[in-house]
């Protein structure tokens, strides 16, 4: 009888079957058995969605994201007698084996991966070693066989593992330059300030004084311990090279005067005070926020400048304090 994939159980060769004598008859036999063993090792490669049958045996499928559908026990096995498939994936990709499985709904194998499959003709079973997603659980926190991650192989030298904005992950890779950090977005980068390193806000004030027209007065970080004064001597000392960014001044005057416009300089090391804004003394509390760009050097020393106009009214009681930021 030709071999249909289960039939091999019905093979007989106790007696002739055909009405042929006895040695005939075992011969056909013999090759009968022939052609039952190579069906039953015979390899196929797929590359697409498949339905296993009884006469498969060694499939190997070649194309990833396909599925392989087993058929029902029932039909490629019965009672006292198996049905074996070996599934190989060959492919870049997974691949899906559809069907329950040690009672359990479907498989997925990863490239490469390979299972043996057998049914007793009333369920599909697996020798589960192949299967990676049988154990993965037993590696993750509180498994039992836990995987700490210094212990797994040194990394490839990509940015797959990566923190971003989107998900957590790992340290970006160092960029070996003691000048950088990690900002927000994950990119290294160098503060915004010269040299790399942070910038600095130095004090300035003055106690109250009365302004006289057209006069000029200096101060620096006396705060409230003296008056500007008309002759130089109150500096303010530069910790550290880098560049004057802003100058920030609050004004309180006790008895407002008109508007008139009061000069505001720096003057660095004793030389020629540079313009940098004015101020108005005419309301009982005056901001004055001015941006700059002035280089200077460590242990260099600055003043800050009054210039007074000609006041038709003149301001009483003016005491002034503030900051310059210096980066």
């Amino acid at each position: 009888m030709p071999y249909d994939g289960q039939n091999i159980k019905d093979l007989d060769t106790s007696k002739p079957t055909e009405g042929a004598s006895y040695i005939p008859e075992l011969n056909d036999s013999d090759r009968e058995i022939k052609r039952v063993l190579k069906n039953q090792f015979a390899v196929s490669e797929k590359t697409d969605n498949y339905t296993l049958t009884a006469s498969d045996s060694v499939i190997i499928m070649k194309s990833s994201g396909k599925t392989i559908t087993l058929p029902s026990p029932s039909s490629v096995a019965g009672s006292g007698y198996t049905k074996l498939y070996y599934i190989k994936n060959d492919s870049t990709g997974d691949i899906y084996i559809s069907g329950t499985i040690d009672g359990e709904s479907g498989k997925t194998l990863q490239a490469l991966e390979s299972v043996l499959l057998f049914t007793d003709g009333s369920d599909w079973y697996s020798n589960k070693s192949y299967f990676v997603a049988d154990h993965g659980s037993t590696h993750i926190k509180n498994g039992s066989d836990e995987i700490k991650i210094d212990d797994l192989a040194d990394p490839d030298d990509n940015t797959d593992l990566d923190v971003s904005t989107t998900a957590h992950g790992l340290c970006p890779k160092l960029p070996n330059d003691t000048t950088k950090f990690l900002r927000g977005d994950g990119s290294w980068a160098v503060p915004a300030s010269a040299s790399g390193s942070a910038g600095c806000a130095l004090s300035i004030g003055h106690a109250y004084f009365n302004p006289v027209d057209n006069r000029t007065y200096y101060f620096g970080n006396q705060a409230w311990i003296a008056a500007p004064s008309e002759t130089s001597g109150f500096y303010i000392r530069i910790p550290k090279s880098g560049t004057i960014k802003y100058l920030q001044l609050w004004n309180s005057v006790d008895v407002p005067g008109t508007d008139e416009e009061v000069v505001i300089k720096i003057r660095k090391n004793g030389g020629t005070p540079v313009t940098v804004g004015t101020v108005t003394f005419d309301t009982n509390l005056v901001e004055t926020y001015l941006d700059l760009n002035i280089s200077v050097e460590k242990d260099d020393w600055i003043e800050i400048v009054y210039v007074m106009p000609t006041f038709i009214t003149n301001p009483e009681s003016v005491r002034g304090s503030g900051f310059i930021y210096l980066e």
